[in-house]
């Protein structure tokens, strides 16, 4: 079963298993390979594992986090963020503050 988001082609890899095929242009391809060369940057790893997706186009999600010792679910979530948004889904994005309480 093919679904197609975006840029993104999601194959269904076996039983509850999704990724999201990584597709960069060629300038996004540059910008990987630059950021993944700065191994103190957390994009950086990011970007490694992207590259390593890009190149291996079967790879699932268990096997990428396996090489760069990660969860699965965090590298199905960059997949994801890169598939949909692109350059500008990475890094570390945080959800925005929740409105305070009244405790009173």
């Amino acid at each position: 079963m093919m679904i197609a988001l975006g840029r993104a082609l999601g194959e269904r890899l076996g039983p509850m298993s999704f990724a999201y095929e990584v597709r960069p242009t060629r300038n996004e391809y540059a910008v990987l390979e630059r950021w993944a060369n700065d191994p103190s940057e957390y994009r950086g790893l990011q970007a490694r594992v992207l590259l390593h997706a890009a190149r291996e186009r079967e790879i699932t999600n268990e096997a990428l986090a396996l090489v760069f010792g990660l969860d699965r679910h965090t590298v199905g979530k960059w997949r994801y963020r890169f598939a949909t948004m692109g350059l500008a889904g990475l890094g570390r994005i945080t959800n925005p503050p929740s409105p305070p309480t009244d405790i009173s």
